[in-house]
């Protein structure tokens, strides 16, 4: 690894810590078929559950291109999809930082092991 590519790495990985601290559990727990109700997010749920995504936090880390591949999985729904995570400040393509991903099966670990 060159200097250059070793500066981007630290960049990209200053930026994910940044950005880890304002992160909010809570709402990357959100459950997929609580944000998608209805009968018109059918489609939706279904292709989310091809993506083994069970909650918000796993949804981010989807990337457009790999939506578009799924198949019943199209710009209608893409777009719909998007729009559900603006209301959260968030978009597709995300990379969640180690930790996040460790307070997240943590939190879902301890909701469905009470002690």
């Amino acid at each position: 690894m060159n200097s250059r590519n070793l500066w981007v790495f630290l960049e990209k990985y200053t930026s994910l810590e940044k950005q880890s601290k304002s992160i909010n559990i809570d709402i990357l727990l959100i459950p997929v078929s609580e944000l998608f109700s209805g009968s018109e997010n059918t489609r939706i749920r279904m292709v989310l559950a091809v993506n083994d995504c069970e909650y918000l936090g796993d949804v981010i880390q989807l990337t457009e291109e790999k939506l578009l591949k799924c198949r019943n999985c199209g710009r209608l729904s893409l777009s719909r999809i998007k729009q559900k995570l603006s209301l959260y400040s968030l978009k597709l393509g995300l990379v969640l930082p180690p930790t996040i991903k460790q307070r997240m099966k943590d939190t879902i670990s301890g909701k469905c092991n009470p002690k």
